[in-house]
């Protein structure tokens, strides 16, 4: 963690203006009151519309919807602007119940497929090396994307990589040994089909999995003798399905 050094020779002292605002000269021999002027400039960048409207834009694409509406956008920029930026007031106007009701659903980027999966699984992890390499096949390798803006959240991007993403689910799920153990035993309820569908019902989709996926999987376990394998084989079913890969 760095510290804050003002470099007074770096500094403009003359007058200047910054969006549309002036600031006058200050004597060059006064850092105190240069560094209040740049303070005023990140005060005038955070106040300025813009701003509000970008930072409402980039929270309801990443919370909401990849196309957020006009009205979305000035609601939650009227927020920032009231509130003063508050963030949590933002996330909150953000996830009305009424918006979320109607929000279409995203597909999870790689790293969130990933943290997802682990999430709902809770495996044994010493080390989480065999387990990051699959973001480099999935396409989000960790700190490798070289612009500022980060990887892109968008479904056209990521539309192509579902085998990779399937690869992955049974991969994962077949862990059984090493730095990251995938346990079924939480899933094995009763080990019966029922209970290990319940039981991937309540872990992966809170209780909502819907009617086709719960007759697929329990189909599946149905189909073969009841067994830790089956089960993990049934785990990485339910992973690579559309509603557990979108949100």
């Amino acid at each position: 963690r760095g510290d804050f050094f003002f470099n007074a020779g770096l500094h403009d002292f003359g007058a200047k203006t910054v969006l549309g605002v002036t600031i006058p000269a200050s004597a060059s021999s006064v850092g105190g009151a240069a560094i209040k002027e740049g303070e005023r400039m990140l005060d005038l960048l955070a106040a300025h519309p813009s701003t509000a409207r970008f930072i409402a834009t980039k929270m309801l694409r990443w919370f909401l919807s990849y196309t957020p509406t006009i009205a979305q956008i000035d609601a939650v920029a009227l927020t920032y602007t009231s509130t003063g930026g508050d963030i949590k007031a933002m996330i909150r106007a953000t996830l009305n119940s009424a918006w979320l009701r109607t929000a279409p659903m995203k597909l999870k980027r790689p790293f969130h497929l990933v943290a997802s999966s682990m999430r709902s699984s809770t495996p044994t992890v010493t080390n989480l090396a065999n387990v990051t390499s699959q973001l480099t096949t999935t396409g989000q390798a960790l700190f490798l994307w070289d612009t500022p803006d980060g990887y892109p959240d968008t479904v056209e991007y990521w539309s192509g990589n579902v085998m990779s993403r399937w690869n992955y689910a049974a991969y994962y799920t077949a862990l059984g040994a090493g730095e990251t153990i995938v346990d079924p035993a939480p899933f094995m309820k009763g080990n019966t089909a029922a209970g290990t569908v319940a039981a991937i019902d309540a872990r992966l989709f809170a209780g909502e999995i819907d009617t086709q996926l719960r007759t697929a999987l329990t189909t599946y376990l149905n189909a073969g003798t009841y067994s830790a394998a089956r089960v993990r084989e049934t785990l990485a079913l339910a992973m690579s399905a559309n509603s557990f890969q979108w949100y």
